[in-house]
């Protein structure tokens, strides 16, 4: 259940001919009684056909995948800030224009969306909008 210099808890098993370590716990976190239960569990599971450790390296990569979609900012949001920085450089006659174009045209459509949820398609709404 552990390694030679582990002080934690950790089950070996092999899936597809590969050797695999799962951790269960610290040593001080986690009893023998409780470490003994989890190994059992991964077991069981291992023996259904699931890897462990694949399983919980890819619900690591999701949950940071959601982490970072949640902070990304709105198409909004990211160009209220390129006005923002533009600001000073512009003629009055500038400044009134971008946002009332944005608030007009584009906020309806795509304000909302994710930089990253922005496809092709929503420009071409976009551009046809603008053109009828």
């Amino acid at each position: 259940m552990t390694g030679p210099t582990s002080n934690n808890w950790s089950y070996r098993y092999w899936f597809k001919g590969k050797e695999r370590w799962l951790g269960l716990g610290s040593f001080k976190d986690v009893s023998l009684k409780k470490a003994r239960l989890a190994r059992d569990a991964a077991h069981l599971r291992v023996r259904a056909g699931v890897d462990l450790v694949q399983e919980k390296r890819r619900a690591r990569e999701e949950q940071k995948a959601a982490v970072s979609a949640e902070k990304a900012r709105t198409f909004e949001e990211c160009a209220q800030a390129y006005i923002d920085e533009c600001w000073n450089s512009w003629s009055k006659k500038h400044r009134n224009q971008w946002p009332s174009s944005l608030k007009r045209y584009a906020y309806p459509t795509i304000g909302q969306l994710k930089i990253s949820e922005i496809r092709p398609s929503h420009i071409y709404e976009l551009l046809k909008t603008d053109l009828a």
